[in-house]
């Protein structure tokens, strides 16, 4: 087997530096991964999920993927295709609540959330 050359030997450290800067400097910024939409074909969204809850901290999950905090979606929303959608709000130390919710095309729904704290 032929070892690779001195080019491409370059070419793959050059990209792990590369690779290993934007890591760095992401954190050094203090960035923090961002979550995209949940993974619904959203590419021309016909739905809208709104979200009210108490805790604006609280982590969204539309069919189990990640949408976002409340604090993140409130003005947004969550763009979504129409159709019955599980929405689930989750913050540690609370119980979650769990919606199903009908998506219906050009209207958007509005899910209201009180969680409330685990009595140890």
């Amino acid at each position: 087997m032929k070892s690779p050359g001195r080019f491409a030997r370059g070419v793959a450290l050059a990209g792990a530096l590369a690779g290993m800067l934007a890591i760095t400097a992401l954190a050094a910024a203090g960035c923090k991964p961002q979550y995209s939409y949940v993974d619904i074909p959203a590419r021309d969204p016909e739905g809208l999920i709104r979200v009210e809850a108490n805790l604006p901290g609280a982590r969204i999950y539309v069919d189990d993927f990640l949408a976002g905090t409340v604090a993140q979606v409130r003005r947004r929303g969550v763009p979504v295709q129409p159709g019955v959608r599980r929405i689930e709000l989750r913050q540690d130390g609370y119980h979650s609540h769990y919606q199903l919710v009908t998506v219906v095309k050009g209207s958007p729904v509005t899910v209201r959330a009180q969680l409330l704290p685990v009595l140890e």
